[in-house]
């Protein structure tokens, strides 16, 4: 564990005189001293800050251990007396760590092992109070703690059972820990196929549907699409609004236009296989769908679905994310599908979408964030409209990649690109429709290999944070705005705007395939590189034509794609994106 050090000035008021006593603030790191010379506090105090007392351990030498409702530890002699707590001032500090609410106690050996509300345990010795271990164990709170010999178990909320070694094991005893368990595990690799699509309010083509998912389909163990213009109009935000406030259980069913989606990609899917759907979440016109082979049936549970609304004024439907969570072998995924706010120059706005996404995204099944916290994420997401509609915080995004060691996990062709845009793609087939855009991710495991889950940002809520596969797909509308070797003339902006000298040359670089100057330009690679947005998220190589935007009601390929020719000039981009992070398990 990492130790923090702490001035003794830091440190509040321990009891001396037996359980009651003590102050603290409950979101402050807890010092582990010993020794009981600290001023006395009366116990309607130390009631009111960390309320009463949940948990009883009695240790192997005699000694009593009580932790508090809100974090507190305290160890008593076996006369009553106050020997250690965990917010004493003693200026003999041994070790700072942190509770986020002690859910568990037990007793093991000459040791305290100690479960919190954020599925962490740390073990103590009984005799000195040092901390000398700690570990993640569930995503869940830990709900008990139980020993049986030379191994303690540990109950996590969510039901998933672990064990663990009481002490720290040797490598004999590792490697024939190893051997006993090895019967009891079997590795699983799977398949995931994700996508996504801005379907521009078209109506459900089997024929397009079958050229984008049919042979992929064949593979994939599960698959996970995000859907975005579903449906459009005021009148779709206002009916949203209704049914979050009034009817949620209809988000889960879909309007007319979402069933129809659903319905053409479960006939398509179930052409090639027997999958069955997991879960469907709509908010006005962006939909996720989630199906897996009725294999792993058993194996799926919890399923939950949530929205965030990043729209009109802050609040509409028609911009934001949908997700869906569920358990998978006792893992937790969330596949979420987005829709970021539009328009070139609006990257605040987007980075400000998936800021206020990562931090309110929450699933009624997983425990909310400290409620200092919550209120915090509020405070800052002042909403301020602007003239085309969109909405962002008043709180710039930048400084969210303040937090050292945040790593943006961009693939190595797109950090290249970025920085020198001299590596050459091969141009790739836009798929048939508005725009759409998959990828195959080998599997769970695979995942982990290319991102893992360190790195995560602070201000990230529990809704998307502790997933331990998260799937991210949507149109965040990124556009490219600085592709290497394009020079405007500024000479006569009234006659050649600058929107339209970028258009002329990101078709030019399109005609030549020269995707590689295209990428420099990107925005979403650049954000991701500042450590803006999506953190610890790792993305594919794109060696694809730019999705955005085809004309409607054309088909376009990788030898003739036939981009929007209108009098707005939209300069192509690839505004629709697929990231992952996968399980460290």
């Amino acid at each position: 564990m990492e130790e923090n050090q702490a001035s003794s000035s830091d440190a509040d008021a321990s009891d001396g005189n037996g359980p009651g006593g003590g102050s603290s603030s409950h979101d402050a790191p807890f010092v582990a001293s010993r020794g009981a010379g600290a001023a006395v506090a009366g116990p309607a105090d130390k009631q009111q800050r960390y309320g009463a007392i949940k948990k009883l351990a009695a240790a192997a030498d005699g000694s009593m251990w009580l932790s508090y409702k809100k974090g507190l530890l305290e160890k008593y002699s076996e006369g009553g007396k106050l020997v250690w707590s965990s917010c004493s001032t003693a200026a003999s500090m041994t070790q700072t760590f942190n509770l986020a609410g002690i859910t568990a106690l037990a007793a093991v050996g000459s040791n305290i092992w100690v479960g919190d509300q954020s599925g962490t345990f740390w073990v103590l010795s009984a005799g000195t109070c040092e901390v000398f271990r700690s570990c993640k164990a569930h995503v869940f709170p830990v709900k008990s703690i139980a020993a049986a010999g030379h191994v303690v178990y540990t109950l996590g909320k969510s039901g998933s059972i672990r064990a663990w070694p009481a002490g720290q094991p040797s490598s004999a005893v590792t490697t024939t820990w190893q051997q006993q368990v090895a019967g009891c595990l079997r590795e699983r690799k799977l398949q995931v196929l994700a996508g996504t699509w801005n379907v521009n309010e078209t109506k459900p083509s089997r024929a397009g549907l079958q050229m984008w998912l049919g042979d992929r389909a064949k593979a994939a163990d599960m698959v996970v699409l995000g859907l975005q213009e579903v449906e459009m109009g005021t009148g779709s935000v206002a009916l949203d609004v209704v049914y979050h406030n009034l009817a949620k259980v209809r988000l889960e069913a879909g309007t007319q236009a979402a069933q129809a989606w659903a319905a053409a990609v479960s006939d398509v899917l179930t052409s090639k296989g027997d999958f069955k759907r997991v879960g469907l979440r709509q908010m006005s016109g962006v939909l996720v769908l989630v199906y897996a082979r009725s294999a792993l049936e058993p194996y799926i549970g919890e399923v939950a679905t949530a929205s965030v609304a990043c729209g009109v004024m802050g609040y509409g439907g028609n911009k934001g994310a949908v997700a869906i969570s569920f358990s998978l072998f006792r893992r937790r995924v969330v596949v979420v599908s987005s829709h970021f706010a539009a328009h070139q120059d609006k990257v605040d706005a987007r980075n400000a979408d998936y800021t206020k996404i990562v931090r309110h995204l929450h699933f009624h099944n997983v425990p909310t964030d400290k409620p200092q916290q919550q209120q915090q994420y509020e405070a800052s997401d002042t909403i301020v409209p602007d003239s085309e509609g969109s909405s962002y915080p008043q709180k710039q995004q930048q400084q969210l990649g303040r937090a050292a060691g945040i790593q943006a996990f961009i693939s190595k062709q797109q950090r290249k690109c970025i920085e020198s845009g001299v590596d050459s793609l091969n141009g790739g087939s836009p798929k048939r429709g508005s725009r759409a855009t998959a990828a195959t991710d080998n599997s769970v495991a695979a995942a982990s290999a290319s991102s893992g889950s360190n790195g995560l940002d602070e201000d990230w809520g529990a809704g998307m944070r502790d997933a331990e596969l998260l799937v991210w797909v949507g149109d965040f509308n990124y556009r490219i705005d600085s592709p290497t070797g394009f020079i405007p003339d500024r000479s006569d902006l009234e006659k050649w705007p600058l929107n339209a000298q970028l258009y002329q040359y990101v078709h030019k670089l399109i005609s030549a395939r020269q995707l590689e100057h295209l990428l420099a330009g990107d925005q979403c690679c650049k954000e991701m590189a500042r450590g803006v947005i999506f953190h610890a998220l790792a993305e594919g190589p794109i060696n694809f034509l730019p999705t955005y935007k085809f004309e409607k009601g054309r088909e376009s390929n990788s030898m003739q794609p036939f981009y929007d020719q209108g009098e707005k000039k939209m300069i192509p981009a690839w505004t629709d994106r697929i990231l992952f992070r996968g399980s460290d398990a």
